[in-house]
């Protein structure tokens, strides 16, 4: 088999025939807590934009039960941690999921890095969302 060329992109190492296909990743802000999606209304605004059907009240209720839950919490680089989960539910619109799924990606570490409990996400916002939020702890 004949070897493959390489070829140095960002510092990693690539085969010459992929080089073409990456792309940079997309620039985002250091702590998403101030970032474009910094609040219940920017995420419900980016979710209108594809889904007509967003649930406003389901995403704020989420999001402020993120943010308490994480509140004492920061990463090492003292970003809050809250930014984590906003940056899944940032993802997964850009992805143009449904409500469920960006509430979901705002809750998925409270049960894991929180004293919440996947009964209390269950009862606060439904068995759809608590289903959820367990099948993605447990990945």
């Amino acid at each position: 088999m004949a070897a493959r060329k390489k070829i140095k992109t960002a510092n990693i190492d690539v085969p010459a025939a992929a080089a073409g296909r990456l792309e940079a990743p997309a620039p985002t802000p250091r702590d998403m807590t101030r970032g474009p999606l910094s609040s219940p209304s920017a995420l419900i605004d980016a979710i209108s934009a594809y889904d007509g059907s967003v649930d406003a009240e389901l995403i704020t209720r989420a999001y402020g039960f993120s943010q308490r839950a994480h509140a004492s919490q920061t990463r090492a680089s003292g970003d809050t941690y809250f930014s984590h989960p906003l940056e899944v539910a940032g993802i997964v619109i850009q992805m143009k999921l449904d409500s469920a799924t960006v509430v979901t990606a705002l809750l998925h570490d409270t049960v894991e890095d929180t004293l919440a409990t996947i009964d209390e996400i269950g009862a606060q916002f439904g068995n759809e969302i608590g289903r959820l939020v367990d099948g993605v702890t447990n990945v």
